[in-house]
């Protein structure tokens, strides 16, 4: 997209999204090849269509053919790649991986985005800082996030940020744009005053409530918006309780020389998303055999796993997984 319809776009303050749009997603083909530029494009709905961050890693996803989820395809102006994908095969993909889709409806997002200063704000505006709201507009199409740039409109004040506690700030903005209980308020607050340890948070004011962010994750200038946009999925996402059926996965860790790393083992384990239930086999001098309840492919586990663990060969006539803590 070129540069200057890019922020004519940004100045209109509107980007939204309908039911074929979530399914829908722009690929650049340039340098690629088709299977590179599919399995991009599958990542991508996968990433709109689910609340968490790069949940298309899951390795069910990633042995998936894009070919047999695509609706169809098309070049845009600008030469980009259109893909339309079937929403019902992709929900069943998804499922199929252990997630859960994001099907029910998304926010407004009526955004404001301000350097943070010592005691005030600096609220920016897309015709002077174009690349850093065209960083937030993709981070939010990324997640189909309907957004609204609002520049310092309602923001004369900002001098109040930390000196008025009675009323916080974005729910002033929120009354000031006289915005319904559908719309949320969204503040993204980059804070810079220290150059090796930049960080995004944000703030928003919903339905009568203040949400606020506390990972205060590092940003860079090019990934602007993107800590945010999947903060906001995983507020608004609402989970179906559903009864997910399990599998057992008999699994033995070695290099356990402590009763510490032990422990710290069991804690592991029961942390790992998907981990219904784990069961204790036997103990040796320098290992543990556990068996797992899994709601998660097996495959999901492995990586997760490998992060900490080195997967060992397995043993012949035994169908157990071997793993040896990394040192």
């Amino acid at each position: 997209m070129k540069p200057f319809v890019f922020l004519c776009i940004l100045l209109s303050s509107t980007i939204s999204y309908g039911a074929n749009s979530l399914y829908t997603v722009k690929v650049d083909t340039q340098n690629k090849s088709q299977s590179v530029v599919l399995h991009e494009a599958l990542q991508k709905i996968i990433d709109k269509i689910t609340p968490g961050a790069d949940d298309h890693e899951n390795p069910v996803i990633l042995a998936a053919h894009p070919s047999e989820y695509i609706l169809s395809k098309k070049y845009a102006p600008n030469g980009k790649l259109v893909i339309q994908f079937k929403p019902e095969a992709v929900i069943q993909l998804i499922e199929k991986a252990g997630q859960q889709p994001w099907l029910g409806s998304r926010p407004k997002l009526v955004t404001w985005v301000c350097k943070r200063k010592t005691r005030e704000l600096d609220c920016l505006t897309p015709k002077n800082h174009p690349s850093l709201f065209r960083s937030v507009a993709f981070a939010s199409e990324s997640k189909g996030l309907n957004i609204r740039f609002m520049g310092n409109k309602f923001a004369s004040d900002t001098h109040e940020y930390d000196g008025d506690l009675s009323v916080p700030f974005v729910k002033k903005l929120w009354l000031r744009a006289k915005l319904n209980d559908s719309t949320v308020a969204l503040l993204i607050l980059l804070d810079d005053r220290t150059t090796d340890h930049r960080v995004e948070y944000w703030r928003m004011y919903y339905n009568g409530h203040e949400i606020q962010d506390h990972k205060h994750a590092p940003y860079n200038d090019e990934k602007i918006g993107y800590n945010t946009m999947t903060g906001v999925s995983e507020v608004f996402f609402e989970p179906e309780k559903i009864e997910k059926s399990t599998h057992p996965v008999d699994i033995n860790f070695t290099n356990i020389k402590t009763l510490k790393a032990f422990y710290k083992l069991e804690h592991y384990l029961k942390g790992i998303p998907g981990v219904r239930k784990i069961t204790q086999n036997s103990v040796t001098a320098d290992g543990v055999l556990y068996t797992l309840d899994l709601e998660i492919p097996t495959q999901l586990l492995e990586k997760r796993l490998s992060n900490t663990f080195i997967l060992e060969p397995p043993t012949p006539g035994e169908d157990i997984l071997n793993y040896r803590l990394k040192t």
